[in-house]
């Protein structure tokens, strides 16, 4: 059975041409690694693995020598620096890069997206841009998703980023304090104890209301007064 035809790029990575691109590359030598084919064939490898590793050399490589370049004052200033929690970003080995570099770092919540600027803001705004389109190869899609970011003014970058300071603060505002804690408990406790003096004084008034319904007569059983309507609510 076939299922509805779907919007977005068609799925050629498996195709017959592509196939029959490999199969003409390994008729001579199947020992090729796939760097080799993937040269000879001019079709990408895709899937790079984001672990510990390739985060390390990413700030080494490109971040550090980025803003060195374009902000070389943050270096000696000192860098104020943010991620999620994630494993990636939490391994040995790129806490020991940025201890080196004495880069500052923000602590982020877990499971807490919502406070990533490029979670709710970035990603968004690219996904926006790229949606409906149609890209034949990895190339473009990369091309395109620079345009998106090239797209995005000064003022757009302002904006996400006192969004992203509310956000914080939000969340800060929001965790309660030990000291609170304890001040709630301790009203609680004298509401109970209001409540017992409160009980108290119910049946104490109850007695003096039997008492007096039992001298007024039973036609006053029905009536209910002002104060007693009170203690009700």
């Amino acid at each position: 059975m076939e299922g509805e035809p779907r919007p977005g790029r068609p799925v050629t990575a498996c195709g017959d041409a592509n196939i029959s691109k490999v199969l003409v590359s390994l008729s001579d030598d199947r020992r090729k690694t796939c760097e080799e084919v993937s040269t000879e064939t001019s079709m990408s490898i895709t899937g790079t693995r984001i672990n510990a590793q390739y985060y390390k050399e990413v700030l080494q490589d490109k971040l550090r020598p980025a803003i060195r370049k374009k902000r070389p004052g943050l270096l000696e200033s000192g860098i104020l620096f943010h991620h999620e929690n994630a494993p990636v970003h939490t391994a040995r080995a790129v806490t020991d890069v940025l201890a080196g570099y004495k880069w500052e770092l923000l602590e982020h919540p877990r499971y807490s997206p919502d406070l990533a600027p490029c979670d709710f803001y970035l990603f968004p705004k690219i996904k926006e841009h790229l949606r409906g389109q149609r890209f034949e190869t990895e190339e473009d899609i990369i091309q395109a998703t620079k345009v998106a970011m090239k797209n995005l003014d000064k003022c757009s970058y302002v904006t996400a980023f006192k969004d992203w300071l509310q956000r914080i603060e939000k969340c800060a505002n929001n965790e309660p304090d030990d000291d609170d804690d304890d001040d709630d408990d301790d009203d609680n406790d004298d509401d109970d104890d209001d409540d017992d003096d409160d009980d108290d004084g119910d049946d104490d008034d109850g007695d003096d209301d039997d008492d007096g319904d039992d001298d007024d007569g039973d036609d006053d059983d029905d009536d209910i007064d002002d104060d007693d309507m009170m203690m009700i609510i």
